[in-house]
């Protein structure tokens, strides 16, 4: 029998081998360490697990970090620093003074206040 995880057109898999990475992802990577490695835990914790993939998935793609939330590399955030700020400051324009602008917060002088 073969299923497709992906929904790629030629990503069918085995299901042996859908039923062997989920295992990895419950007892590998999402089972935890030490004292919250107990057999408990991983069954309680096995279905959340395309739940965590998905999570995941949503923060490299929200903060442009493809694959370093797995992968350990070199840790440059030159790219992703700069595809984001570049978005907020051309959307916001926060270091340009313009008027009608307000701020949530006013910070008081405590100065001032003595």
């Amino acid at each position: 029998i073969l299923v497709n995880p992906t929904g790629k057109p030629t990503a069918f898999r085995a299901v042996d081998w859908v039923v062997e990475l989920l295992n990895l992802y419950t007892k590998v990577i999402y089972g935890g360490e030490g004292s919250n490695f107990t057999k408990d835990r991983v069954i309680a914790e096995s279905i959340l697990v395309l739940l965590y993939r998905s999570s995941h998935a949503n923060i490299e793609r929200n903060f442009q970090l493809p694959g370093l939330t797995y992968k350990h590399a070199e840790k440059d955030m030159r790219a992703t620093f700069s595809k984001i700020l570049d978005e907020y400051f051309k959307k916001y324009s926060p270091n340009k003074r313009t008027r009608g602008r307000g701020a949530n917060y006013s910070i008081p002088n405590q100065v001032v206040r003595g």
